[in-house]
């Protein structure tokens, strides 16, 4: 079985204690990050961990030495040689070359005397973010046309059933309509004819008599009339 390179025994180191001292060169730690838009990927990157680097050379901490003694099967004075061998390599290299590339731990750039670090994402790197993937949103829109393109024979079809099933609910009922109504409307009850009503007699008389004594007071009315008329009024002659 190959050995782990010494990359990936930091990052092994990393993601179980969220913190390794490099003795002569700083302290690499695991951040939170934040879900990310890659415009150019055209994807979005879940939340997760990242690399930070802090420039220190105090370091004394002996755990990550311990933890490559056990990896190598070799002794602590052998773990601490190999830790300043890679040290005195990337410091080397950000002096000359100005920048470090240390694969699956991000790159180190030297300017103005000061070492800057872009750390390199690590995604599940802790069980907080297990089952978080990273979405492709162009796969997505693809998704998306082939669904829409696939349903428009479904929603044709299924309009076609619904128009056929009206169809055939309103002929049934027109068919029962003309041949059956009583099924529909329920039986129809017919109203007796209104009775003739007879005419009142007594009122007619009363009307023909009060018409009778009105003619007898208008003849009266003319007599009067007449020998008041008819009576010579007395004259008077001059003698």
């Amino acid at each position: 079985m190959r050995p782990m390179s010494f990359p990936s025994l930091i990052l092994e180191f990393l993601k179980n204690h969220a913190e390794v001292s490099v003795a002569g060169f700083g302290i690499l730690y695991l951040k939170n990050i934040n879900a990310l838009v890659e415009t150019d990927r055209k994807s979005i990157l879940p939340p997760g961990k990242e690399v930070a680097f802090k420039n220190t050379t105090d370091t004394t901490d002996l755990d990550f030495a311990s933890f490559l003694a056990s990896q190598r099967n070799i002794s602590i004075d052998e773990a601490e040689a190999e830790i300043k061998k890679h040290v005195v390599f990337w410091n080397s290299t950000l002096e000359k070359e100005g920048t470090l590339t240390v694969e699956g731990i991000g790159t180190f750039s030297l300017n103005d005397s000061k070492i800057h670090f872009s750390g390199a994402r690590l995604n599940n790197a802790t069980p907080d973010f297990y089952g978080l993937e990273e979405i492709n949103l162009a796969d997505i829109s693809k998704r998306s046309q082939q669904n829409s393109g696939n349903g428009k024979p479904y929603r044709v079809s299924t309009s076609w059933f619904w128009l056929t099933a009206l169809i055939i609910a309103v002929a049934a009922i027109s068919y029962l309509g003309i041949s059956q109504p009583e099924e529909i409307f329920g039986k129809k009850s017919f109203a007796k004819p209104l009775e003739e009503q007879p005419r009142p007699t007594a009122s007619v008389k009363a009307i023909s008599t009060d018409s009778t004594l009105a003619r007898k007071a208008a003849d009266s009315t003319k007599t009067d009339s007449v020998s008041v008329s008819g009576g010579a009024a007395p004259i008077f002659k001059n003698k």
